[in-house]
């Protein structure tokens, strides 16, 4: 195998998750701020808020524990700076994001029937 081709070839599949996550995640973050009524209920304001911060993550990330932790305190602060709203509502938006994204995961995996959590399935 030549490792030039699995390079590229592993760039290019990360490069589509990459996107397509933060198209379903901006996607998730807009139906979160359309439930708390935002003021700015742009598609775009959620994609720009959620690049910048999956970049910002992606150095702070490395770090152990604090990097997380840190990481969420910016995506909190880009949602509450891009929407202009409170802590609170970007708290909320947040967590009802992830809460959906949970959701959204389940369903997928339940469609294209993979076992969740590494349960097998019951068959009769």
């Amino acid at each position: 195998m030549n490792i030039a081709f699995d390079i590229v070839n592993f760039t290019i599949r990360q490069m589509i998750y990459f996107s397509c996550i933060l198209l379903i995640g901006a996607l998730l973050l807009n139906y979160s701020t359309k439930i708390f009524k935002f003021k700015n209920l742009s598609y775009r304001t959620g994609l720009e808020a959620l690049f910048i911060g999956a970049i910002v993550a992606f150095f702070i990330s490395s770090i152990p524990f604090i990097g997380r932790v840190l990481s969420l305190f910016v995506f909190l602060y880009l949602i509450k700076w891009f929407y202009k709203e409170s802590w609170k509502k970007a708290f909320l938006a947040w967590l009802t994001t992830v809460i959906l994204g949970f959701i959204l995961a389940i369903i997928i995996l339940t469609i294209i029937d993979i076992p969740i959590l590494f349960i097998p399935k019951l068959t009769f």
